[in-house]
């Protein structure tokens, strides 16, 4: 999507690079507490799908 929007605005297909994770995932070993929460880290827009998963974490018991 960004390397898209980067071209729309005249940037050349050289200078765009597309980054797969920038660290090593292997070094972090994840640990959750369970609990009522929900995390979202992202823009808020509708093509994000965010009443989706608002509704479906209130159906979640």
């Amino acid at each position: 999507f960004m390397g898209s929007k980067l071209q729309q605005g005249g940037v050349g297909d050289g200078k765009i690079r597309h980054l797969f994770y920038t660290i090593r995932l292997q070094n972090f070993e994840p640990k959750f507490e369970q609990g009522d929460y929900l995390l979202y880290f992202g823009r808020l827009s509708d093509e994000k799908g965010i009443l989706t998963l608002l509704k479906a974490a209130k159906a979640y018991p």
